[in-house]
């Protein structure tokens, strides 16, 4: 199967934009969104609903799209 194409996952990704997420996050996080959801459809995938799902990890100083990564790898590990 090829990659998916990247100027789809920039698109899906596009709400990550508003909180800084450069290019690069903008791919990894719209790629983990759709292996989230592949697992669990029900999982929290917007902006506002994973910082909230993470906010005890902006205690050890991670900044917005670092708190959305790590609330989107907990959820995929916990469905997985």
């Amino acid at each position: 199967m090829p990659a998916t194409p990247a100027d789809i996952l920039l698109a899906e990704g596009n709400c990550f934009r508003c909180y800084s997420a450069n290019t690069a996050m903008i791919l990894k996080l719209a790629l983990m969104t759709r292996t989230l959801l592949a697992l669990n459809p029900a999982g929290i995938v917007t902006p506002d609903g994973l910082l909230a799902f993470g906010s005890c990890y902006r205690c050890y100083g991670l900044n917005e799209t670092e708190i959305m990564e790590a609330s989107l790898l907990d959820q995929i590990a916990q469905a997985a």
